[in-house]
């Protein structure tokens, strides 16, 4: 448990560093470039982000679960690294030298793509590759705190060369900070894959093939989920400057999503120790708590960015990205039910019930690029943004389902509709003080304050927090958190409990 706790605090900072270095770049390029550069870059993450997860056919997950196996001293990993190496890299040249290639063709239209932006994003997309199967080596071998220094060393890396880049060579340039980001763990590979002189990679056996091919078919199905498979269709229907506009609120729903999942981390090692003694009634417990508690951290901060929208994006990103306040206030609550499907896929995984997803991920998928078809040419940024909370929707209630029907393991319905109350007072809260104030810093900086006032003020009208579990919530934090952190916390958490 100690290393699985340790796992998950630096599996936290790195997430945590990158979260902050890409919205920070984000919003670099928004305002040096506008909507029409942000698009351009947006565009080149997603195809770079897309790539290579199609041409690694699933060798990360090989080197994340096996790993350990074929660890030596002096060769971490047995040289496994090398054996995936053979797996993606000529799909990697490929999917590169095309990328070089169709940049050297004549464009004919006035806003294509030029050479440089090409270029850049194969460098990006090799770049990226290696950066990704270092760190499953890495996290295979429990060396997460390798991955966390790589991690800052390249986010310190990514934003003054963002900025540089951005303000000397355009999008292209810009580009080039997001390489830099993946430097430091992509030359990291190479220690992995060398080997012994003279010594054997290990052969890939047909199970570890099997591993690789079901991992690599649903990571691809994912990213027509759960990927930015939006930034596709808009650019196939309208400019960059529309991707731009989309862009942005994107990057405001990956700070509310990324870092829940990470913080449930180890639930499915948890769930999977309790479900192997036949703890059912614990499992419900802590199910419905995690629910519950997780719920009070996203609600208040979706339904409340949600009020603050239309101050929040133009003072942040600037005021040519008003048209984009719409769209990203529905894609920050379709993060609501991003963050919260966390937790019954956690469920499902600890009771090896993988197999509903052979039919719930190409639905989901399939629904997803059809709602796309007929929202995106018509509507938009709208249009997507609509179809993404759509699918998010429907992706959240058929998880919910199936851990309450063939799981038994029932959702807190009563304790979530006590949260999102509070939640809704929160972001009622907060639009009226805007909306009394100005929309500006100020404004802002009021709204906050008051939504999160009314927000613990209704926690505890409406009986969100119960008392029986502070005790045991101060019991456990006392090792992990310092006392100076904890003793206020607690104490505010008595204060609220009913």
């Amino acid at each position: 448990m100690k290393s699985l706790l340790g796992s998950a605090v630096f599996s936290t900072l790195a997430a945590a560093a990158s979260l902050i270095s890409g919205f920070a770049s984000s919003v670099i390029v928004a305002r040096l470039l506008g909507p029409e550069g942000a698009g351009v870059v947006a565009f080149a993450i997603w195809l770079t982000m897309t790539g290579s997860m199609v041409v690694n056919f699933g060798s990360s997950a090989v080197l994340l679960r096996y790993s350990k196996r074929f660890d030596e001293d002096g060769c971490p990993g047995g040289g496994l690294a090398r054996t995936a190496a053979w797996r993606f890299t000529p799909p990697l040249i490929l999917f590169c030298a095309g990328l070089l290639a169709y940049g050297l063709l004549p464009q004919e239209a006035p806003d294509a793509y030029p050479a440089s932006f090409w270029a850049v994003t194969a460098a990006l997309a090799a770049a990226f590759t290696l950066a990704a199967q270092a760190m499953a080596a890495a996290r295979g071998l429990d060396r997460f705190k390798e991955t966390t220094k790589l991690a800052f060393w390249g986010c310190l890396l990514q934003l003054p060369l963002v900025a540089l880049g951005a303000w000397t060579f355009g999008a292209a340039g810009a580009l080039l900070g997001y390489v830099a980001r993946h430097v430091p763990q992509a030359l990291r590979f190479w220690h992995y894959a060398r080997g012994r002189k003279g010594q054997r990679p290990p052969v890939m056996t047909e199970k570890m093939k099997t591993h690789a091919r079901n991992s690599w078919i649903s990571e691809v199905i994912g990213a027509l989920v759960w990927g930015r498979i939006e930034i596709l269709f808009l650019s196939l229907f309208f400019t960059a400057t529309v991707t731009g506009y989309y862009a942005v609120g994107l990057s405001l729903a990956a700070l509310v999503v990324q870092l829940p999942s990470q913080m449930v981390a180890g639930l499915t090692p948890h769930i999977g120790f309790h479900r192997d003694r036949g703890n059912m009634d614990q499992i419900r417990a802590t199910y419905s708590r995690v629910f519950r508690w997780m719920s009070m951290l996203i609600l208040p901060i979706c339904l409340g960015g949600f009020a603050v929208m239309p101050a929040l994006l133009p003072l942040l990103f600037g005021t040519q990205f008003q048209p984009a306040v719409g769209p990203a206030g529905i894609v920050l609550l379709a993060s609501i039910l991003t963050a919260l499907s966390v937790i019954p896929s956690h469920i499902i995984n600890a009771f090896e019930r993988t197999d509903m997803y052979l039919l719930a991920s190409p639905v989901t998928a399939a629904v997803s690029i059809a709602l796309l078809l007929v929202l995106v040419p018509f509507h938009e940024t709208e249009g997507a943004a609509v179809a993404r909370l759509l699918v998010h929707f429907m992706w959240f209630a058929w998880l919910l389902a199936f851990c309450w029907t063939a799981l038994k393991i029932a959702p807190p319905l009563a304790s979530l509709a006590r949260i999102l109350a509070a939640g809704l007072c929160c972001a009622l809260a907060a639009a009226l003080t805007l909306h009394q104030i100005d929309q500006t810093w100020t404004g802002l900086t009021g709204a906050i304050a008051a939504g999160g006032a009314v927000y613990l003020a209704a926690l505890r009208l409406f009986g969100c927090i119960e008392r029986a579990e502070i005790d045991g919530i101060a019991a456990n934090v006392s090792g992990v958190l310092p006392q100076r952190i904890a003793r206020p916390g607690i104490a505010l958490l008595r204060l609220l409990a009913r």
